[in-house]
């Protein structure tokens, strides 16, 4: 299978362009009905499609809108959420990142065979016009979450959804960059020039968050673990793209009627590194006993299950 490197300047949004207002908190205004019609006749450049109603979708994070326009099509924009809303380190450059990896997944040649929205349009600009914010305009995605709709689903759906995501994850595996680390930093030309380093500084992120919000955990022993196995972080040698939230069944859509994967949405935590540290990977494991598991790395192109494989999974 061959792989497609990506290099910054490949991207239309520069490196400056990226990063670019991410330092700080925006204020985050709520979207009025007059900036969004003005959004959509920009895009357009047509006055005849404009917004018919507003709805207002559950997210987690950011603001999310769905777009009902007067031609029956949908489209979603994406705002950051509220300034009052607590971030993750990984989470201040979540919006930026999600438009800099859809512009980048479907923009590559040859393509990249995953079910993803199309970015129609994005300003990085903590006030950007005409919203006065950042904001991601995208297609709509038909489907329902993979997490919400998996109890009504049979063994021979769920066996072809797992197959399906084990291709989508090998996939993103064609796409290699230059170096290791967040999305953003490494289109700056910033990222790590091993895995090791990469790892150990998104694990040292993480557990300073923990930290922060007093969270009671042996941070000590968890770093004295990760310290004694890092060796064997150092057999990966080719940063490919990888999503920490967008293969998650929470993230996952799925064709209610069809009962297969519509969609994966939530790209602004992806990172270039090792492809086990995918969150599809998390629902996942290296034992072949598992039907789930067997169907799942078969998608993949097979598991090798070592031991050190093995302990960068659980890693």
């Amino acid at each position: 299978m061959s792989r497609h490197s990506y290099h910054p300047s490949t991207s239309s949004l520069g490196p400056s362009q990226l990063l670019q207002g991410s330092q700080s908190r925006p204020q985050s205004p709520s979207p009025d009905l007059a900036g969004i019609q003005k959004l959509l006749r920009e895009h357009f450049r047509s006055s005849r499609t404009s917004l018919q109603q507003l709805e207002r979708l559950p997210a987690s994070l950011h603001r999310l809108y769905l777009l009902h326009l007067t031609d029956g099509a949908r489209l979603v924009l994406k705002c950051p959420p509220a300034a009052s809303t607590r971030l993750l380190r990984s989470e201040h450059h979540s919006l930026v990142t999600e438009a800099h990896v859809l512009e980048l997944l479907t923009s590559s040649r040859p393509p990249v065979h995953v079910p993803v929205p199309r970015l129609l349009r994005a300003d990085t600009n903590p006030d950007a016009e005409p919203l006065g914010s950042t904001y991601l305009l995208r297609t709509h995605v038909h489907g329902i979450p993979l997490a919400q709709l998996r109890p009504h689903l049979s063994g021979t759906d769920l066996a072809q959804i797992d197959h399906a995501l084990g291709s989508y994850l090998r996939a993103l595996t064609c796409l290699t960059a230059p170096a290791f680390g967040p999305a953003l930093q490494v289109a700056a030309g910033k990222g790590s020039t091993s895995w090791r380093e990469a790892f150990l500084l998104l694990l040292e992120s993480v557990l300073r968050d923990a930290e922060d919000m007093l969270i009671a955990l042996p941070y000590d022993f968890i770093r004295s673990l990760v310290q004694a196995q890092q060796a064997v972080l150092d057999q990966v040698r080719t940063p490919v793209l990888v999503a920490m939230d967008a293969g998650r069944s929470g993230s996952v859509l799925v064709d209610e009627r069809r009962r297969c994967v519509s969609g994966m949405v939530g790209w602004g935590n992806s990172i270039w590194g090792d492809a086990l540290l995918a969150g599809v990977c998390w629902g996942y494991s290296a034992d072949q006993a598992d039907e789930s598991n067997r169907t799942f790395w078969g998608g993949f192109g097979g598991c090798d299950g070592s031991d050190a494989e093995g302990v960068r999974m659980r890693m």
